[in-house]
């Protein structure tokens, strides 16, 4: 086996004795072997004698000594977080991958306009920050991404300066209208 993680959690011995002339099933191999809530090990294929073998079970015939030894390939998490959107890109990756993630807003601009500023990339106590157009990592180690947004209020502003402006045009029409009735007889 690779490591004792891999040993303990197959249930597999790490050697034994069998009859000559007899065939042994090993297996089922654990599909995965959680490390952590953020690291795990996912099952490659089996090596027999040099030889690699695909699945979770192999026979092998007993007509000599065999070395055997389950392959086991190291994925990370990657989380994807955002208050805003939908967010992609969240799950599994080989140690090495490139993975990439990102968000979709898809809301009117009114009336707040969002806009994605940046993105933060935090692992293992490390935080830094990147572009909101840079959206691929290497996933050498589990991470947390986290979109960062700028909410302008600016639309909502424009808005309620329109309404009380209007407010304030009609009332000022009612006054005029109230005190001048005559002067808007014409217009009827």
């Amino acid at each position: 086996f690779s490591s004792p993680e891999v040993a303990q959690a197959s249930g597999l011995p790490n050697s034994t004795w069998y009859d000559a002339g007899q065939t042994v099933k090993l297996g089922p191999a654990p599909q995965y072997i959680n490390m952590n809530p953020v690291e795990r090990l996912a099952l490659d294929s089996w090596n027999v004698d040099g030889a690699t073998q695909p699945g979770d079970s192999i026979d092998v015939a007993m007509d000599g000594p065999h070395h055997v030894e389950l392959i086991y390939r190291t994925q990370y998490y990657l989380e994807v977080t955002s208050d805003y959107g939908e967010t992609t890109g969240v799950g599994w990756y080989f140690s090495g991958a490139k993975a990439n993630y990102g968000v979709t807003y898809v809301r009117s601009d009114f009336p707040v306009k969002y806009s994605l500023t940046r993105w933060r990339l935090i692992s293992s106590n490390v935080t830094r920050t990147v572009s909101p157009n840079e959206t691929e990592i290497i996933m050498d180690r589990p991470y947390v991404v986290e979109a960062e947004w700028n909410v302008d209020y600016t639309p909502t502003w424009i808005l309620i300066i329109a309404i009380i402006s209007v407010v304030i045009i009609i009332a000022a029409i009612t006054v005029v209208a109230v005190k001048r009735p005559d002067s808007f007889r014409n217009f009827a």
